[in-house]
């Protein structure tokens, strides 16, 4: 589930109460393995929100908990649950708060949902279905105070539809809007979507998107690489010299001075792969230590860009068939991995 960066403007329409929850109880000290949570560092960058996921492929897989895992302590602390069990919709964090949308429930979700949280007790809210059509497997990402949604698919009982669509949230006025957009890919989804502040582009990477020569075939596994410029909302596709990261899709990418760093969401590529957009080349980076080659993972940046969070995931290796819920702190000024169990 792709993540997106912290945003902290404050919503200004009353929103209707749906749920409140104490702590305590009798539950599990730590969340399960799962692949495709939603979930996002806090604004204060102490902890880590993680709701949702699955631990199985099929109707019984889907989860509706919610975590929140403490850096410094290396401690979970359950949250209260989602308003249904959800997987493969996207989160940002704002002030503290969760803000989900759309993924794969009983059916295909076109709901954004809000969670707040505090010493006493965790609400979710509900934020209305009237922007993108239901989806699941798209990707968001948060430009000064609008979150942006790109792509997905979706399942009509028949035939799979695949999304190229983008949709701005307005997250002052909570109001969606469509975005006309120029080129890209006909179809995309398990990709990431990423906005550029410092270069003034969004960034759009590999998932499923169609052949290059056939625009009309089904979305395969990718290592296409896109920009779009929000001055005229048209999609141009880069190009590099030398080698590039493999095919990927359910990975993590995030945009930082360094370049655009690319981790996971490739069989046996434990590398971490950075683009520099002015040279037009990808540097791989080797790890002595490194989490398990895996896909549909949470992911963060912190606001400073030296430190990516990765958390949980689908291990991509016969060795561990299981799904899992480790935490790893990827130091980009020395692109060295720690698995945490609390920061000293």
């Amino acid at each position: 589930m792709p993540l997106l960066r912290p945003f902290r403007r404050r919503l200004l329409l009353p929103l209707p109460l749906l749920l409140v929850a104490c702590k305590g109880g009798d539950g599990p000290s730590e969340p399960p393995g799962r692949f495709s949570g939603m979930g996002a560092l806090t604004a204060d960058e102490t902890a880590f929100l993680w709701a949702g996921g699955a631990t199985s492929v099929g109707t019984n897989g889907p989860l509706g908990d919610a975590w929140r895992y403490d850096l410094a302590e290396g401690t979970w602390t359950p949250l209260a649950d989602l308003p249904e069990p959800t997987l493969r919709g996207v989160a940002a964090v704002r002030e503290g708060e969760l803000v989900l949308f759309g993924g794969s429930t009983t059916g295909w979700s076109d709901h954004a949902w809000l969670f707040k949280h505090d010493d006493n007790s965790d609400t979710w809210e509900d934020l209305g279905s009237s922007g993108p059509s239901p989806r699941f497997k798209h990707a968001g990402t948060v430009r000064d105070d609008t979150l942006y949604i790109s792509g997905g698919r979706n399942n009509d009982g028949e035939s799979d539809v695949f999304y190229a669509d983008l949709w701005a949230l307005d997250l002052d006025a909570m109001t969606w809007s469509e975005v006309a957009t120029t080129g890209g890919p006909a179809g995309i989804h398990r990709h990431e979507l990423a906005w550029d502040a410092a270069r003034g582009v969004f960034w759009v990477h590999a998932g499923f998107q169609p052949p290059v020569d056939d625009a009309t075939a089904e979305p395969e596994r990718s290592d296409r690489l896109w920009t779009i410029d929000p001055d005229t909302w048209t999609w141009e596709e880069q190009t590099w010299s030398g080698e590039g990261p493999p095919i990927r899709a359910s990975h993590a990418m995030v945009p930082t001075s360094r370049g655009l760093v690319v981790w996971g969401g490739s069989a046996g590529d434990t590398s971490t792969w950075v683009y520099a957009p002015e040279a037009g080349t990808w540097t791989e980076h080797a790890h002595e230590v490194a989490p398990l080659s895996r896909d549909a993972f949470s992911y963060d940046l912190t606001s400073d860009e030296s430190a990516l969070y990765l958390v949980g995931g689908d291990p991509v290796s016969e060795e561990v068939p299981d799904f899992v819920a480790d935490v790893w702190r990827l130091d980009l000024d020395d692109m060295s991995w720690t698995e945490l169990e609390g920061i000293e």
